[in-house]
């Protein structure tokens, strides 16, 4: 689709891999721990509940900016896609939603946060506020034992490979997050054996 552009060429190989990284932890947690609940927070345009088996078995809930959930809902009928009924999308502008908003939209369209669940943010850390984020991850360790969030996030300029030093125009990312130590995954909300936090 990008031809040989390499940033585009790139990007198009990173959405593809973090995706495969996430379906097949998903996955895992289902076979492995019983998990039925899966966030996906700035769901965008992800296509995971309509073409994935798992989304027939696992109550899935869509996070994403209202606007942008308006638009999306009305994608699949256009392209005569047929959206599974575990599947609810949830309007949430993950940052002005507020401290408890990660928790309360999704919980308002059903989800138990009294159970453990799989809860993907692929392409989306980079673009919201530090402030954004840590409410996102406090909010995450704050759900039953067992549940695991799976994260995409950019490293800063001098944490990078000439590779990953190239840009393009287009939204901001402000958002960079430096390496650190195992088990500090957040301030205030560490990972932990019943908690787990799996880059991509």
């Amino acid at each position: 689709m990008f031809g040989s552009h390499p940033i585009l060429a790139g990007a198009r190989t990173t959405a593809v891999t973090r995706s495969r990284c996430a379906e097949e932890r998903l996955a895992e947690a289902v076979a492995r721990r019983g998990i039925h609940q899966c966030v996906v927070l700035g769901a965008g345009l992800d296509s995971f509940a309509c073409r994935s088996e798992l989304a027939h078995s696992t109550g899935v809930f869509e996070v994403d900016h209202p606007h942008i959930q308006e638009w999306k809902q009305a994608r699949p009928a256009v392209a005569g896609i047929t959206v599974p009924p575990t599947v609810s999308f949830v309007p949430l502008d993950l940052e002005q939603g507020g401290a408890r908003a990660p928790t309360a939209a999704p919980a308002a369209a059903g989800f138990d946060p009294a159970r453990p669940a799989v809860v993907g943010q692929l392409g989306v850390t980079m673009y919201l506020s530090v402030e954004a984020i840590g409410q996102v991850l406090s909010t995450v360790c704050e759900f039953a034992p067992g549940a695991e969030l799976i994260a995409e996030h950019l490293l800063p300029v001098e944490h990078r490979d000439p590779a990953g030093t190239a840009t393009r125009p287009g939204r901001p990312a402000p958002s960079r997050c430096r390496p650190r130590p195992p088990g500090a995954a957040s301030r205030g909300g560490p990972s932990s054996p019943s908690r787990r936090w799996t880059p991509c």
